[in-house]
């Protein structure tokens, strides 16, 4: 090889890389664990370590094993989850073996050309045939990436892993049958074979990937329809609990008008030691009282002091400390939803810490800029340490950790950002949305 074939090698490497790169930005919404100009960085070495594999001529299905496990340590500097950089990867090995193999075997059939002749043409040639390749091939990864980007993976594992099943199978089998092509001897019919199966292979892809789709929108819509579901339950658990409390209210707004003729009573007789008595017993009464926290919202107050009661009859310490405006651009349903599945989720954590005094739920809301922040601190037992995803109920439809997509969608809905985490013993989230202008007149 002359030096331009290699400096037109290593860039056709590199224009896959930067493609690849735009690939995982684009569908993982930007999540990098490192800065951007640091993995820009690594782009020119990631390249150079793919060009060296095609110049120890490999076998290409050993070739393309090696370039995925390095696609993968790539893909590590997104924040994603460890199913989800799989399966792009596999999508994106899939695209491209496919498009090129497909080529290749279009070209030898109208030709008439052996696969080991198109790669062996002069050079100005299999220029010109590898950047229509890599065009298509980009063409079709955007197309792709369109399709998939609107739409959230929902779908169960075991579906999932019969999908990437399909795509290994395709891609190490059209790897394969292309190695095999190389080595047998120039048989121009060897070209149309390849043809069809590639044809074949595309036609059963497609109609996989169309497959994977149509199920993922079925759990997608199951998923909102169990959102609506929770979101008219939490506010119906919200009317009902106001309610609750302003009975509970006016009951003790009537007892308290009979305790105060009684001291009235008290008071008119000459010895004032019953009324000291009276007024201590009165005292000890209202410390029993539960209803103690006062955000300055009305759902907030609702919602943590019914969460309170709960929590003390579990054993549970339960702490607030929260100021929040009376009136908040949130929805209603979003903003009981919110507490109702976090705080419920962490009573659930919590009531498997055998040891009681271990039971601890920390929560603070409070106003940065123009965002409501919203944490929940519960203590978790050692069971749990590696399930922080699993604390949620699991429904019909709904995969594990479902219970933080709805806390996502409402946070993606606000504008906000949703964190959560096992840190030491302690399972922490994190929310913030954005707020419409607050007014002074909205504080209480």
């Amino acid at each position: 090889m002359t030096t331009i074939n290699y400096i037109f090698e290593y860039l056709l490497c590199l224009s896959e890389v930067i493609v690849f790169y735009l690939f995982l930005d684009y569908l993982s919404d930007n999540k990098v664990k490192y800065g951007k100009p640091l993995i820009r960085f690594f782009i020119p070495i990631i390249s150079f370590i793919v060009f060296v594999f095609t110049l120890f001529q490999f076998p290409i299905y050993i070739q393309g094993a090696l370039t995925c496990l390095v696609y993968f340590v790539f893909s590590m500097m997104y924040d994603l989850s460890f199913s989800h950089r799989f399966f792009l990867i596999l999508l994106f090995n899939l695209i491209i073996v496919l498009v090129e193999l497909f080529f290749i075997s279009l070209f030898g059939s109208i030709s008439s050309l052996h696969p080991t002749k198109i790669l062996a043409l002069n050079e100005d040639l299999r220029y010109i045939i590898a950047l229509v390749s890599k065009c298509i091939n980009f063409l079709c990864i955007y197309i792709i990436s369109r399709i998939i980007k609107p739409n959230k993976i929902l779908l169960p594992k075991r579906y999932s892993f019969f999908i990437w099943g399909i795509f290994l199978l395709t891609i190490f089998t059209m790897l394969f049958l292309f190695q095999q092509t190389l080595v047998l001897s120039a048989n121009t019919k060897i070209s149309n074979i390849l043809f069809m199966t590639s044809i074949t292979f595309i036609i059963i892809n497609v109609t996989i990937f169309y497959y994977y789709l149509s199920s993922n929108q079925f759990y997608l819509e199951n998923q909102k329809q169990e959102i609506e579901r929770l979101y008219q339950k939490a506010n119906e658990r919200y009317i009902s609990e106001n309610k609750r409390q302003s009975e509970y209210l006016h009951k003790i707004w009537h007892d308290l008008n009979n305790h105060i003729k009684n001291l009235e009573l008290l008071m008119n007789s000459s010895d004032h030691k019953d009324s000291l008595q009276y007024i201590e017993f009165l005292k000890k009464s209202a410390n029993k009282i539960p209803n103690k926290i006062l955000t300055g919202n009305k759902i907030a107050d609702v919602v943590l002091n019914r969460k309170s009661t709960d929590a003390t009859l579990n054993h549970i310490k339960f702490h607030v400390d929260a100021i929040i405006p009376s009136i908040l651009s949130i929805e209603d349903a979003d903003f009981s939803s919110i507490l109702f599945n976090s705080i419920d989720n962490a009573i659930e954590a919590s009531l498997n810490i055998q040891n009681k005094e271990n039971r601890l739920i920390e929560i603070k809301i409070y106003l940065k800029k123009q965002y409501l922040c919203y944490q929940i601190i519960n203590n978790v037992s050692p069971f749990q340490l590696n399930q922080s995803k699993k604390y949620f109920n699991r429904k019909k439809y709904i995969s594990p950790g479902y219970g933080l997509k709805i806390l996502q969608d409402i946070a993606d809905k606000y504008e906000g950002y949703l964190e959560y985490g096992i840190h030491g013993d302690q399972f922490i989230l994190r929310m913030c949305l954005l707020l419409d202008r607050v007014d002074e007149d909205d504080w209480c």
